[in-house]
Protein backbone atom coordinates (compact mmCIF):
# COMPACT_ATOMS: atom_id res chain seq x y z
CA UNK A 1 0.00 0.00 0.00
CA UNK A 2 2.96 2.31 0.49
CA UNK A 3 4.03 1.93 -2.92
CA UNK A 4 0.20 2.73 -4.11
CA UNK A 5 0.38 5.84 -1.93
CA UNK A 6 3.84 6.77 -3.68
CA UNK A 7 2.66 6.19 -7.38
CA UNK A 8 -0.02 8.06 -6.42
CA UNK A 9 1.52 11.24 -5.18
CA UNK A 10 4.65 10.97 -7.99
CA UNK A 11 1.76 10.92 -10.77
CA UNK A 12 -0.19 14.38 -9.41
CA UNK A 13 2.80 15.57 -8.87
CA UNK A 14 3.82 14.88 -12.76
CA UNK A 15 0.12 15.96 -13.43
CA UNK A 16 0.59 19.05 -11.98
CA UNK A 17 3.48 20.46 -14.16
CA UNK A 18 2.13 18.82 -17.05
CA UNK A 19 -0.23 22.02 -17.83
CA UNK A 20 -0.45 25.13 -17.26
CA UNK A 21 -2.52 28.10 -17.01
CA UNK A 22 -3.15 30.27 -20.36
CA UNK A 23 -5.92 32.30 -21.34
CA UNK A 24 -8.35 31.19 -19.19
CA UNK A 25 -7.78 27.38 -20.41
CA UNK A 26 -5.34 24.61 -18.98
CA UNK A 27 -3.19 23.66 -21.69
CA UNK A 28 -0.56 20.83 -21.99
CA UNK A 29 3.32 22.61 -21.82
CA UNK A 30 5.67 20.37 -24.41
CA UNK A 31 6.94 17.64 -21.54
CA UNK A 32 3.99 14.54 -22.35
CA UNK A 33 2.43 13.27 -19.26
CA UNK A 34 3.87 9.83 -19.24
CA UNK A 35 1.96 6.66 -17.55
CA UNK A 36 5.40 5.13 -16.96
CA UNK A 37 5.53 5.18 -13.41
CA UNK A 38 1.83 3.67 -13.20
CA UNK A 39 3.51 0.40 -14.77
CA UNK A 40 6.90 0.43 -12.57
CA UNK A 41 4.51 0.16 -9.31
CA UNK A 42 2.60 -2.32 -10.85
CA UNK A 43 5.33 -4.54 -11.93
CA UNK A 44 6.25 -4.47 -7.80
CA UNK A 45 2.47 -4.74 -6.70
CA UNK A 46 0.38 -7.14 -8.85
CA UNK A 47 2.75 -10.18 -7.92
CA UNK A 48 3.06 -8.95 -4.01
CA UNK A 49 -0.87 -8.33 -3.99
CA UNK A 50 -1.46 -11.98 -5.38
CA UNK A 51 0.81 -13.64 -3.59
CA UNK A 52 -0.57 -12.25 0.00
CA UNK A 53 -3.59 -14.48 -1.36
CA UNK A 54 -1.25 -17.73 -0.85
CA UNK A 55 -0.25 -16.68 2.58
CA UNK A 56 -3.16 -15.53 3.56
CA UNK A 57 -4.66 -18.78 2.49
CA UNK A 58 -2.60 -21.20 4.15
CA UNK A 59 -1.68 -23.23 1.47
CA UNK A 60 1.73 -26.00 1.67
CA UNK A 61 4.92 -24.62 0.63
CA UNK A 62 4.35 -26.69 -2.96
CA UNK A 63 1.45 -25.16 -3.36
CA UNK A 64 2.40 -21.66 -2.53
CA UNK A 65 5.69 -21.69 -4.81
CA UNK A 66 3.51 -23.20 -7.62
CA UNK A 67 0.57 -20.22 -6.68
CA UNK A 68 3.24 -17.70 -6.42
CA UNK A 69 5.19 -18.68 -9.80
CA UNK A 70 2.13 -18.23 -11.62
CA UNK A 71 0.82 -14.99 -10.16
CA UNK A 72 4.50 -13.42 -10.67
CA UNK A 73 5.02 -14.90 -14.45
CA UNK A 74 1.16 -14.22 -15.38
CA UNK A 75 0.86 -10.65 -13.70
CA UNK A 76 4.13 -9.58 -14.90
CA UNK A 77 3.56 -10.30 -18.39
CA UNK A 78 0.19 -8.77 -18.33
CA UNK A 79 1.98 -5.42 -17.03
CA UNK A 80 4.75 -5.23 -19.82
CA UNK A 81 2.55 -6.19 -22.97
CA UNK A 82 0.44 -3.74 -22.07
CA UNK A 83 3.15 -1.54 -21.58
CA UNK A 84 4.48 -2.26 -24.88
CA UNK A 85 0.93 -1.51 -26.37
CA UNK A 86 0.35 2.07 -24.88
CA UNK A 87 3.46 3.28 -26.69
CA UNK A 88 1.58 2.91 -29.95
CA UNK A 89 -1.85 4.20 -28.55
CA UNK A 90 -1.82 7.68 -30.63
CA UNK A 91 0.97 6.55 -33.61
CA UNK A 92 -0.41 2.99 -34.36
CA UNK A 93 -3.27 1.54 -33.24
CA UNK A 94 -2.35 -2.09 -34.97
CA UNK A 95 0.39 -2.67 -32.42
CA UNK A 96 -2.10 -0.93 -29.88
CA UNK A 97 -4.58 -4.02 -29.84
CA UNK A 98 -1.96 -6.42 -30.29
CA UNK A 99 -0.13 -6.20 -27.14
CA UNK A 100 -3.46 -5.10 -25.69
CA UNK A 101 -5.11 -8.28 -27.14
CA UNK A 102 -1.62 -10.49 -25.66
CA UNK A 103 -1.93 -8.70 -22.07
CA UNK A 104 -5.60 -9.27 -22.01
CA UNK A 105 -4.78 -12.94 -22.43
CA UNK A 106 -2.55 -12.97 -19.32
CA UNK A 107 -5.26 -10.86 -17.74
CA UNK A 108 -7.83 -13.42 -17.83
CA UNK A 109 -5.26 -16.32 -17.52
CA UNK A 110 -4.55 -14.44 -13.82
CA UNK A 111 -7.98 -14.07 -12.65
CA UNK A 112 -8.67 -17.27 -13.92
CA UNK A 113 -6.32 -18.81 -11.30
CA UNK A 114 -7.35 -16.39 -8.60
CA UNK A 115 -11.05 -17.62 -9.12
CA UNK A 116 -9.88 -21.33 -9.01
CA UNK A 117 -7.70 -20.82 -5.45
CA UNK A 118 -9.82 -18.82 -3.94
CA UNK A 119 -12.77 -21.44 -4.78
CA UNK A 120 -10.35 -24.63 -3.50
CA UNK A 121 -9.10 -23.22 -1.13
CA UNK A 122 -11.70 -20.53 1.00
CA UNK A 123 -13.29 -22.83 2.58
CA UNK A 124 -10.41 -24.08 4.36
CA UNK A 125 -10.37 -20.94 6.36
CA UNK A 126 -12.05 -20.86 10.11
CA UNK A 127 -15.74 -20.05 9.88
CA UNK A 128 -15.61 -18.54 13.33
CA UNK A 129 -15.49 -15.56 13.46
CA UNK A 130 -16.71 -13.67 10.61
CA UNK A 131 -17.66 -15.95 8.13
CA UNK A 132 -14.38 -15.83 6.92
CA UNK A 133 -15.02 -18.62 4.02
CA UNK A 134 -17.55 -15.87 2.69
CA UNK A 135 -15.46 -13.33 2.90
CA UNK A 136 -12.68 -14.64 0.88
CA UNK A 137 -15.00 -15.49 -1.79
CA UNK A 138 -16.17 -11.71 -1.44
CA UNK A 139 -12.54 -10.81 -2.21
CA UNK A 140 -12.82 -13.21 -5.27
CA UNK A 141 -15.52 -10.89 -6.63
CA UNK A 142 -14.24 -7.30 -5.52
CA UNK A 143 -10.72 -8.35 -7.70
CA UNK A 144 -12.58 -9.34 -10.70
CA UNK A 145 -14.94 -5.78 -10.49
CA UNK A 146 -12.00 -3.49 -9.53
CA UNK A 147 -9.72 -5.51 -12.09
CA UNK A 148 -12.07 -4.51 -14.79
CA UNK A 149 -11.26 -1.34 -14.63
CA UNK A 150 -7.97 -1.47 -15.99
CA UNK A 151 -8.70 -2.60 -19.60
CA UNK A 152 -11.73 0.11 -19.87
CA UNK A 153 -9.18 2.69 -18.87
CA UNK A 154 -6.55 1.15 -21.22
CA UNK A 155 -8.98 1.41 -24.39
CA UNK A 156 -9.90 4.87 -23.89
CA UNK A 157 -7.91 6.37 -26.52
CA UNK A 158 -8.54 4.05 -28.99
CA UNK A 159 -12.25 6.13 -28.82
CA UNK A 160 -12.01 8.98 -26.69
CA UNK A 161 -9.81 11.61 -28.24
CA UNK A 162 -9.45 14.60 -26.59
CA UNK A 163 -8.66 15.97 -23.05
CA UNK A 164 -11.90 14.77 -21.33
CA UNK A 165 -10.59 11.42 -22.44
CA UNK A 166 -6.73 12.03 -21.12
CA UNK A 167 -8.50 13.01 -17.56
CA UNK A 168 -11.09 10.17 -17.45
CA UNK A 169 -8.52 7.52 -18.12
CA UNK A 170 -6.37 9.05 -15.01
CA UNK A 171 -9.44 8.96 -12.86
CA UNK A 172 -10.28 5.42 -14.08
CA UNK A 173 -6.92 4.49 -13.47
CA UNK A 174 -6.85 5.90 -9.82
CA UNK A 175 -10.11 5.01 -8.91
CA UNK A 176 -8.62 1.38 -9.63
CA UNK A 177 -5.37 1.83 -8.10
CA UNK A 178 -7.14 3.02 -4.62
CA UNK A 179 -9.85 -0.08 -4.92
CA UNK A 180 -7.87 -3.14 -5.97
CA UNK A 181 -4.69 -2.16 -3.78
CA UNK A 182 -5.51 -0.18 -0.86
CA UNK A 183 -8.63 -1.31 0.04
CA UNK A 184 -7.99 -4.78 -1.45
CA UNK A 185 -4.79 -4.55 1.26
CA UNK A 186 -7.32 -3.36 4.23
CA UNK A 187 -10.21 -6.73 3.32
CA UNK A 188 -7.27 -9.07 3.07
CA UNK A 189 -5.19 -7.47 6.34
CA UNK A 190 -8.56 -8.26 8.39
CA UNK A 191 -8.87 -11.86 7.25
CA UNK A 192 -5.11 -12.53 7.75
CA UNK A 193 -5.41 -11.35 11.70
CA UNK A 194 -9.02 -13.06 12.04
CA UNK A 195 -7.25 -16.10 10.78
CA UNK A 196 -4.40 -15.41 13.13
CA UNK A 197 -6.98 -15.65 16.11
CA UNK A 198 -8.74 -18.16 14.91
CA UNK A 199 -5.94 -20.63 15.23
CA UNK A 200 -4.68 -19.01 18.98
CA UNK A 201 -1.94 -17.03 17.56
CA UNK A 202 -1.36 -14.12 19.84
CA UNK A 203 -1.63 -10.36 18.15
CA UNK A 204 2.01 -8.42 18.21
CA UNK A 205 2.99 -6.64 20.80
CA UNK A 206 5.58 -3.98 21.26
CA UNK A 207 7.91 -3.87 24.08
CA UNK A 208 10.61 -2.07 25.58
CA UNK A 209 14.10 -3.11 26.27
CA UNK A 210 15.92 -1.84 29.37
Amino acid sequence: MVSAFLELWRLAQDWRYAFTFSDGLWRPVNDAFSNGFRYVNWSIDVPILLIQLVVVLGLTRKSAISYATKFTIGGLLMIWTGYIGQFYEVTDPIPFWIWGAVSTVFYVYVLFVVWGLISKESDNLPKSPDNLPGMMRFVRSYLFITWTLYPIAYIIPAFWFDGWGVVTRQIIYTVADVTSKVIYGVILGYIARKRSEAIDYEPAMATSRR
